[in-house]
This record gives C-alpha cells, sequence and structure tokens, in this order.
C-alpha cells in the first residue's frame, strides 16, 4: 500500500543563494549564452537573458502562442515562452516536465521499501548513493532510467543507514547526489528521503559546517608522501584568511586555497678540471660529486668546493672564502654561482590522496601549464603570472572519496636571469609555441600535504520549497508584488482606523448637539 510521502532535501551548502537545486558553481550546472557564474551560485544574467540559467530569452518569455506568463505550466512558477512555433515552459529547479508538473526530487513509499527518484539539474555526470555506502552494489546508481530519472530502489533492510520513528511510524535515510564521481565539494548535495502516513509535503533547508579536526581524520597513512621543499623554488598554500597550510592544517571545504610559487636562488657549479684551491679546509666523505654539491648549496657561506674521486672514496673540501688562485692538481675545482630571482612557470600539479595501489586517487590540477580538464570548476583563479618570479592559481577545496588527505606534486621550470623568456606564461588557447629549452634551465619537483575536513551536515532551518517559486516572471515580479501588496493591506488597516476615529468624533459630535436641544426645550 502506497502511503504518503515527506521529502526533505539537505544541501552541504553554507549560504547558497543560487537555489536549492541550481548552483553554477557545480559541475554540469552552467550559465547560458555566455553569461558569468557568481560567487554565490547564481547565474548573472544580461539582458537579454533570464532565469536560473540565463537561458530564456526575454523576447520569447509570453510571446505567442503563449496565451500568458504562465500559460500551462503550472502554479509554482512555470514560465511560457515560445520555442521555435510552438510554446514551451521553463521551470523553476525545483520542477521538471512538460509543464513543469513533476518535482525533480521525489520519493514512491511502499510498505517495506521506497523508490527515490532523482534527477539532477544540468547535465549530471556524477553518482547518487545512500550515505556511507558509495562502494556498496545496490546502493548507489549512475545510470538514469526510461523515465530520465536516477532511481535507488531500496528495501528498508537494504544498504543500512534507515532510521524509523516507533512513535510516528516514520522511515528515513539519506542520499548523497556527489556532482563529480572523484571527488566531494560543499556544493554537493545531501536528500534525506522520509515516509509516513502524513500529508505529502517537501521541506528544503540548507547548511554546511565542518567537524572538529581532533573527530574525523582517519585512514590517513600519508608517511610516504612527505612534503619536498627546493631552494629554487617558494612554495606555499595558503586559506582565505591567509594561514599557511601544512600537513597538520585541516582545511574546511567552504574555504578557498591560493598556492602561490615564487623563484628564489639557483645555483650553478663552473667546473675547473685538474685544478684545486688552497689545502687549508678539511676534506670530508661523501658518496660522489652530486652529495659534495649538495653540501655546498646547503651552506649559504660556500663559495667553492674541490671533489676527488679515489677508487671508493670521494673526498669533498668546502671553501667559504673567495678562491683566487688555483694550482694543477689531479683533483676538481667547482665555484659556486648563485643568481637572484629566477623566472618560474609552473607546468603541472597533480593531487593524489597519498595511498597506492587500488586506494590511489588522483586528480591533475594543472597540465602544461594550464588548468586541467579533470579540475574542472575546482580551478576559481587559472595560473596567473604576477610578476615574472610569482606565480599563484585559486583552488575550491575538494575532498577524495577514499581519504581526507591530499597531497599536491608540482613541477615547476627555473630559468635563470638571461633565459627568462623560456618561463613565459603560455595561452592556454593552444595558440602560443613552447621554446626550446636552454641547457641552463631546470625543473624543480615540491610537494605540500594537507588535511579535508569531513563534511558535518546538519538540519537547522526548513522551508516549504511546495510554498515558493525559484523563477519570477521577470525575476522582481515576485517582491515587487509582496511589496504591493503589503502597501494596499497597509492603507486599508489606516482607511479602516480613520473610518473609525471620524465615525467616532460624528457620534461625540451628534451626542453634544443632541444635549444643547434638550437644555433649549
Amino acid at each position: 500500500m502506497q502511503g504518503n510521502v515527506l521529502l526533505v532535501v539537505t544541501l552541504f551548502c553554507l549560504g547558497v543563494q543560487g537555489g536549492d537545486y541550481f548552483d553554477c558553481g557545480r559541475q554540469g550546472q552552467d550559465c547560458a549564452n555566455g553569461q558569468a557564474c557568481q560567487a554565490d551560485g547564481n547565474c548573472d544574467c544580461k539582458t537579454p537573458y533570464s532565469g536560473h540559467d540565463c537561458i530564456l530569452q526575454d523576447d520569447d518569455k509570453s510571446a505567442a502562442p503563449c496565451t500568458s506568463i504562465t500559460d500551462s505550466c503550472g502554479s509554482d512558477g512555470g514560465l511560457c515562452y515560445k520555442k521555435g512555433g510552438d510554446k514551451a515552459c521553463y521551470c523553476p529547479p525545483a520542477s521538471v516536465g512538460a509543464q513543469c508538473e513533476l518535482k525533480r526530487y521525489d520519493v514512491q513509499c511502499l510498505a517495506s521499501s521506497m523508490k527515490i527518484k532523482l534527477l539532477p539539474a544540468g547535465t549530471f555526470s556524477g553518482v547518487v548513493y545512500v550515505n556511507g555506502q558509495r562502494d556498496v552494489a545496490g546502493c548507489k546508481t549512475t545510470e538514469t532510467s526510461a523515465s530520465g530519472y536516477l532511481e535507488l530502489d531500496l528495501q528498508d533492510s537494504a544498504c543500512g543507514g534507515m532510521i524509523s520513528d516507533t512513535n510516528t511510524g516514520a522511515r528515513s535515510r539519506a542520499v548523497i547526489v556527489q556532482y563529480n564521481s572523484k571527488y566531494v565539494t560543499n556544493l554537493d548535495t545531501k536528500v534525506t528521503v522520509t515516509c509516513r502516513n502524513e500529508a505529502g509535503t517537501v521541506e528544503v533547508t540548507q547548511t554546511f559546517s565542518s567537524e572538529n579536526s581532533n573527530g574525523n581524520i582517519h585512514e590517513q597513512n600519508i608517511n610516504s608522501s612527505v612534503d619536498i621543499d627546493s631552494s629554487a623554488v617558494e612554495f606555499e598554500i595558503k586559506q582565505k584568511d591567509g594561514t599557511p597550510v601544512s600537513s597538520s592544517t585541516a582545511v574546511s571545504l567552504d574555504d578557498q586555497l591560493t598556492f602561490e610559487f615564487v623563484g628564489g636562488n639557483s645555483c650553478r657549479f663552473q667546473s675547473y678540471p685538474h685544478k684545486q684551491g688552497p689545502v687549508d679546509v678539511k676534506y670530508e666523505l661523501v658518496g660522489d660529486l652530486t652529495q659534495c654539491k649538495e653540501k655546498c648549496e646547503s651552506d649559504s657561506n660556500c663559495t667553492a668546493l674541490n671533489f676527488n674521486q679515489a677508487g671508493y672514496m670521494a673526498l669533498c673540501a668546502i671553501y667559504t672564502r673567495v678562491i683566487v688562485n688555483l694550482t694543477d692538481i689531479y683533483l676538481n675545482h667547482y665555484t659556486k654561482e648563485c643568481l637572484q630571482d629566477d623566472a618560474i612557470r609552473v607546468e603541472s600539479c597533480t593531487a593524489s590522496n597519498g595511498q597506492s595501489g587500488d586506494d590511489q586517487e588522483t586528480l591533475k590540477l594543472i597540465d602544461h601549464s594550464c588548468p586541467s580538464s579533470e579540475a574542472g570548476k575546482l580551478m576559481e583563479e587559472s595560473p596567473t603570472k604576477v610578476t615574472n618570479t610569482t606565480v599563484t592559481f585559486k583552488l575550491h577545496p575538494f575532498k577524495f572519496n577514499k581519504v581526507n588527505a591530499i597531497t599536491v606534486t608540482c613541477t615547476v621550470k627555473v630559468c635563470p636571469t638571461g633565459t627568462a623568456a623560456q618561463c613565459d606564461a603560455l595561452d592556454c588557447s593552444g595558440q602560443t609555441r613552447r621554446k626550446r629549452r636552454s641547457a641552463e634551465i631546470s625543473d624543480v619537483t615540491i610537494r605540500k600535504t594537507f588535511i579535508i575536513l569531513d563534511p558535518n551536515l546538519e538540519l537547522t532551518r526548513t522551508h516549504d520549497s511546495s510554498k515558493e517559486s525559484s523563477v519570477s516572471v521577470d525575476d522582481i515580479t515576485t517582491p515587487i508584488v509582496a511589496g504591493v501588496a503589503m502597501v494596499i493591506i497597509l492603507l486599508l488597516v489606516i482607511s479602516i482606523v480613520v473610518l473609525l476615529v471620524v465615525k467616532k468624533r460624528r457620534t461625540n459630535r451628534k451626542s453634544q448637539e443632541d444635549g444643547v436641544n434638550k437644555q433649549k426645550i
């Protein structure tokens, strides 16, 4: 026996004004006709375009064969517009159907099961699943049914998470609408579906907060992803308030991350074969020439070195003064030359969850110096060359499906003085040709790791979406009508008060006149 239905929709979003069902910040929900997406998730529709996604043209609204602005489009905010030679309905985000007669999120309740039907706005390429059961067969779906909906036909005993209220007989469970199958963001949707024997309503709530970092960091195992620093490039990731992130930093999904790369000092070694400097320094045992150079690079006072490979023994001498005279010998001498303010270009950046094998998850952020298609709308500001030595980009935080850790590994091209042109920014439309690489140019690998806070979704504020409309006739009609109605009501109240006052005064005056007439008689 089919019961009445209560569908409660809870969103991850904090203060989202772009609508409960549409947010142009999500993957697949775009502003049409080249219109801009605002930070609050609303499309900035310029004349002659309107609607939540700017797809309507003003001249087509209520045009013939429409007989009115709402002709055959229901009572929930659907608008009639001309489409070719016919009329069609432009539905508010919460409704679908030829006449906006269907709910975008709906459920069919049976005695011991429920069929959840979801039709996310735009082009959906993500996954829908029972909360906490993303990888369990039968508890998720990515395929649309013949009706066009994503459907989960669930027995009460399946997939766990079913909550029953013995007092009211209500049964409810939570379903996640994840708009990109590779990661979670604060714009994904949590739908709490409740069936009970009451009048059917649809309540929509929205909130997002992050749990205390002491209670949600788990399954990290990020020891293999140690941060990598470089003297040639300073790499820092900052939160919206300017706080730098580190491996112990927990980032909220509703934050914003700024990646900053600054060219530092790069050092080269000029080789003088079969030469050596003064012998008044102490030699140290090293593994090879590379280790000897690393010792000199890490010492800001080092100016030069002697190196000798004798069989299995390698000797390294570090100088901390300028060497003027060299003598002939079987050793090799190297002088250190450090260049200031190297030009840079970020070649690539890849995020991973720090895992390996089947548990590894990766997402390419920058590819060939341009935003990767994998990053999509996560890239809130493309790589920008602030100065010749500084590059930044801004990223919307996200969480991989399996763990909270995110490790970002970047490759940065370093161009010393005289080769800076080879680190010029690339035209990401593909028009700029890459220049031939100079031998002096090097690639530097750097890495940072941080933690993403798990979202804590909670129901804090409700409203009946069946009583409101997300689309108005001209985007401002509803508030104007409401304002006019309030003014009319106020005027009516004032008029009634004035009439009562006037009537009372007339009554009092008549009483006084009757009293005077009686005295005269």
